[in-house]
């Protein structure tokens, strides 16, 4: 499994949660995303589970780009494929 994130970036409104994220991770490897609280990282973390959208840029999972993918497509690659543990389960409302 490869997971890669181009030029990713987020914005809500004229307020910039995050841009030009790069990463790639490779099958067996651990990543932590650090920073202090308010800096994007539930954000960044939603956009690379297709639970929100962006802005900017591109993740691609095993060759499959995610933008790509219509709401029901991206439901089914997180079943097959993402395990997502909530801080806080009702920050996302429109989820039961």
């Amino acid at each position: 499994m490869t997971l890669v994130v181009e030029g990713l970036a987020k914005r809500y409104g004229d307020a910039v949660v995050f841009s030009g994220v790069d990463l790639r991770v490779e099958r067996g490897e651990f990543v932590a995303i650090v920073g202090e609280s308010g800096v994007g990282k539930s954000s960044l973390l939603n956009c690379l589970a297709a639970l929100d959208t962006w802005d900017q840029g591109r993740i691609v999972h095993e060759g499959t780009d995610l933008s790509t993918l219509d709401e029901p497509g991206r439901a089914h690659w997180r079943r097959a494929h993402l395990g997502f543990v909530f801080q806080a389960f009702h920050v996302l409302p429109h989820l039961d």
